[in-house]
């Protein structure tokens, strides 16, 4: 299988992407899609004045419904019952 080479130069394009496909399927069983439910959160967070990284966070927070998107993915480290997935964003 190929792997993913995501780094600060295409990350932001690799989850566009995402987005731009994945974006209306519903949330979790809710009246809303996946895009609404996190625009509302970075909406609300934008509102309220808060920093560019919380809104970024609040925005990608459920990112990790599209996992399948990403495939096999050798970055992972295992610590705990943690999983981090390293990106190369420095």
């Amino acid at each position: 299988m190929n792997e993913l080479n995501l780094d600060k130069s295409n990350i932001v394009a690799f989850l566009g992407n995402i987005f731009e496909r994945r974006g209306a399927e519903i949330y979790l069983g809710e009246k809303v899609s996946m895009a609404e439910h996190m625009l509302l959160g970075a909406a609300l967070a934008e509102a309220s004045s808060s920093s560019d990284e919380l809104i970024t966070a609040i925005l990608l927070h459920d990112a990790g419904h599209f996992t399948s998107e990403l495939g096999p993915i050798p970055q992972m480290i295992r610590k705990t019952n943690i999983t981090i997935l390293q990106v190369g964003i420095s």
